[in-house]
């Protein structure tokens, strides 16, 4: 349902000169992947005004904020709705929980039975108001071990289409369709059961990590690993083994939330892994979307990378160095 049409989601990225910078690259061509590359943004507080103390520190406009709500939340925010004015592109997750009441469980299955079609639907026209392209991921990480209480991988690919299906009926074109997942080696079985097809999905996203050891509770410099280290063991898969499981290749990709845990003398490792970042992306020239985690993470561990003022002039070098166009 990409208002920009079918055949701009397939183009190449041609745009790209020698020397790695873009030629021309308007809103309308970051959003379709034809050009540039998006910088996103999860901040603490993740609202407008987060973001913007972020770009006041890093000396850089972002161009996307990565948003979360449950199945029954209101959407768009007044916030939400500020940033678009502000000229954000939001991207939003929808999880199947309740924001009404979090401690029932609800299942895919449910979700692809039309048990929460009213929410859904309200949503939706939510969506259409903004009269902006959206990016719109339901129950982003769904290869997650925590979240096989909800259902089969079948019944993911199940509720997503009903989802697909609902916003088509609702005659909501705005919606760029982002399936999103961990991209953990360890869980690539999982998420290969759970692509929807590519009739339902524009762009294809997973996340990219330096946890440092934080998720054993012993975080260490020497657990650490380079950005490409993180990003790549999804993307090969994908080139792969992708087409074995019809996932069209030649879909625009993102790297949905990334970050370095900063761990006791280990700012320059993670100022490093910020900057290593435009290199690897030009590698990977299919990756036209990053969103970097400015929010705390797993116990001791943290990834406010702007706190720290090595790793700050890093994000601020990286964003430099992509082609990067940020037209309202």
């Amino acid at each position: 349902m990409l208002i920009l049409g079918v055949g701009i989601i397939y183009a190449r990225l041609e745009r790209r000169t020698t020397n790695g910078k873009s030629a021309s690259c308007t809103r309308a061509d970051l959003i379709s992947g034809r050009c540039g590359t998006i910088w996103g943004a999860v901040t603490d507080p993740n609202a407008l005004a987060g973001m913007a103390g972020l770009q006041n520190r890093v000396g850089r406009q972002f161009d996307m904020t990565y948003r979360f709500h449950d199945i029954d939340d209101q959407i768009p925010t007044d916030d939400e709705r500020r940033a678009v004015r502000a000229g954000l592109i939001l991207h939003i997750d929808i999880a199947a929980q309740l924001f009404t009441d979090p401690q029932r469980p609800i299942t895919w299955r449910e979700v692809a039975s039309g048990a929460f079609d009213n929410d859904l639907l309200n949503q939706a026209r939510g969506i259409a108001s903004l009269g902006a392209p959206v990016f719109l991921t339901f129950d982003h990480e769904p290869d997650q071990a925590a979240r096989r209480a909800r259902g089969t991988a079948a019944d993911y690919v199940a509720a997503w289409r009903h989802i697909h299906a609902l916003y088509a009926r609702a005659g909501v074109t705005n919606v760029i369709w982002t399936w999103v997942v961990t991209g953990y080696p360890s869980s690539i079985t999982t998420a290969s059961a759970m692509w929807p097809g590519n009739s339902y999905v524009d762009w294809i996203g997973w996340e990219a990590y330096n946890a440092s050891g934080c998720k054993s509770g012993y975080p260490t410099i020497r657990k650490s690993e380079s950005f490409a280290a993180s990003v790549l063991p999804f993307y090969n898969w994908l080139h792969r083994d992708g087409p074995k499981h019809g996932v069209d290749i030649r879909k625009p990709m993102m790297i949905s939330e990334a970050g370095s845990a900063v761990v006791d003398g280990g700012a320059s490792l993670s100022a490093a892994w910020y900057r290593a970042i435009p290199g690897v992306l030009a590698r990977i020239p299919e990756v036209r979307a990053i969103t970097l985690w400015d929010r705390p993470g797993h116990g001791a561990c943290h990834y406010r990378f702007d706190a720290q003022p090595a790793v700050v002039r890093a994000v601020t070098a990286a964003m430099s160095a992509t082609p990067h166009t940020r037209t309202r």
